[in-house]
């Protein structure tokens, strides 16, 4: 319902938890095509789809930003924290 009236900030928490995949995917491809030129904060543990509907990306540990950047230079990141959360690695820091 929000999108429908454009307003400039959007926020989002978890706007795919509880869904099975296709549900998800419907859901991010809705807020992909939908954004426009509003401005998104989304919390998501997804991170998979998020990177995929967005343009920056802010990450936190333990209350604290370790990351804020594009999408691109979160994947090609050499933070170890970073890498194990946008690569979905099991060994690291975490």
């Amino acid at each position: 319902r929000a999108t429908v009236a454009h307003p400039p900030i959007l926020i989002y928490d978890e706007p795919a938890a509880g869904l099975d995949p296709v549900s998800s995917q419907k859901i991010f491809d809705l807020l992909k095509k939908e954004k426009g030129d509003s401005t998104v904060i989304m919390v998501s543990s997804d991170l998979d789809r998020l990177l995929t509907v967005t343009d920056r990306v802010g990450m936190m540990l333990d209350g604290k930003m370790i990351f804020d950047g594009t999408t691109e230079q979160a994947q090609n990141s050499t933070n170890e924290y970073v890498r194990q959360f946008v690569h979905g690695l099991t060994e690291g820091p975490l």
